[in-house]
């Protein structure tokens, strides 16, 4: 079909004729994947998949509201792992509790669903990594299902080695995560930060 060769051929173009942003904003991700929208419905709900004693700030969530000029809503963290005193480049700042709270990851993972995905009910799942019977990542799938209105739009931003895990545990996984979708659940996943080789 010519034309819509042509038609991919053109948004190729004009995405490879972008200039880089200095940051990476709400903005430049909808212009960047052609979102047209960031109001969800009332009805719309989302998570975070969190572990590994990784904090979120309520206070660092406004401020990103408030500074790309996005509507102010909360997130919800049932599970904890949330403070207004996160540790900023190894000078630990905590709240007198003597825990070093780390925000980057958990910083990140709100605020950007949030921003893209405006007005959905949000919530910050943490699930502890202190177990070591129980993977964590097959935990929140069990979590999540075991729920009795699951988030619709679930995101992992945290992932492992595949070469280190065990097959039971992926197919563990891989069961949960189908179990999710027949439920009309979505659960989106990183491919690490530097892509699949996990380097």
């Amino acid at each position: 079909n010519g034309g819509a060769n042509a038609e991919l051929n053109i948004r190729l173009t004009t995405r490879r004729a972008l200039k880089p942003a200095p940051l990476v904003t709400v903005h430049f991700l909808n212009e960047l994947y052609e979102i047209f929208s960031n109001n969800a419905s009332g009805v719309a709900s989302q998570s975070v998949f969190e572990t590994a004693q990784e904090y979120f700030s309520p206070d660092d969530l406004v401020m990103f509201q408030e500074s790309y000029e996005l509507p102010i809503q909360e997130c919800l963290a049932p599970y904890g792992y949330s403070t207004n005193s996160c540790d900023i480049e190894d000078d630990i700042t905590n709240d007198g509790d003597g825990v070093e709270k780390d925000c980057y990851e958990g910083n990140l993972d709100v605020q950007y669903i949030m921003g893209v995905a405006q007005q959905a009910t949000t919530i910050y799942w943490y699930v502890s990594n202190d177990n070591t019977t129980t993977d964590p990542f097959v935990a929140w799938l069990v979590d999540v299902a075991d729920t009795a209105d699951p988030p619709l739009v679930n995101s992992m931003s945290w992932g492992a080695i595949e070469q280190t895990i065990d097959t039971a545990t992926m197919d563990s996984f891989n069961t949960e995560a189908m179990k999710l979708a027949l439920m009309g659940v979505t659960v989106v996943v990183s491919s690490s930060d530097n892509g699949v080789a996990a380097e």
